[in-house]
């Protein structure tokens, strides 16, 4: 992967700032660069952009516009970045920073929500097949990825008995606990149930092999 095309993706993996704001994060590189590798990778469907719209939310008439990272784009970042754990630690800070500015710095620590971000990525790595690209396996994929992760997290800590984590979760909850993050959950729910479905499938098919073979006395 090209060093621009790198740095480009990791700030826009971190937050989402405009063409010029993008511009300005890169040290040592000039706006006219920056914005002909956003092109080619717009062409190749890395990225999108999107119009900025301003404070209260009418477009903004100078047609400012800010890159996005596509699923694809996320895809080729994890697989050809040859992304250090250390790396994604950081794009997960800014994420952090940018969208839960009310999240404690001892809350982000303790809870290792930064690590989170960065094993779900790297978890799923090896099982991404960029050029028979998918996006709903990619999607599944991350689903997955994450909610294991999370999960053994979670089984690292005792919330009942941090009561300073669990007094701040709960006002978390009522900020950032929506319909959309439970519908979330449901969906995730359903992925897990099929994918059980399925398992439970295969283990009754090969169970009437093996019963077959044993009939037969292959050992």
């Amino acid at each position: 992967m090209n060093t621009l095309d790198k740095e480009i993706m990791m700030a826009l993996l971190g937050s989402q700032p405009s063409m010029y704001g993008l511009e300005k994060s890169l040290q040592g590189r000039n706006y006219p660069t920056v914005r002909r590798h956003i092109k080619k990778m717009q062409k190749n469907g890395l990225l999108s952009t999107t119009e900025v719209a301003r404070k209260n939310g009418k477009q903004d008439m100078r047609g400012t516009k800010k890159p996005e990272l596509t699923v694809k784009g996320l895809a080729t970042l994890i697989i050809d970045g040859e992304l250090k754990k250390e790396e994604l630690i950081i794009a997960g800070k800014k994420v952090l920073q940018t969208e839960y500015s009310d999240l404690s710095e001892d809350f982000v620590q303790d809870t290792n929500v930064n690590e989170i971000f960065a094993n779900t990525l790297l978890k799923m790595r090896h099982k991404i097949n960029l050029p028979y690209f998918d996006e709903d396996y990619f999607n599944e994929v991350f689903n997955l990825s994450f909610a294991e992760t999370l999960f053994d997290e979670v089984k690292k800590h005792d919330f009942q008995k941090e009561t300073k984590h669990r007094a701040k979760a709960q006002k978390l909850k009522k900020k950032y606990v929506t319909s959309k993050q439970i519908e979330g959950l449901k969906n995730l729910r359903k992925q897990f149930i099929n994918e059980r479905s399925k398992l439970n499938y295969y283990v009754k098919f090969i169970g009437l092999f093996l019963k077959y073979f044993d009939k037969s006395g292959v050992k």
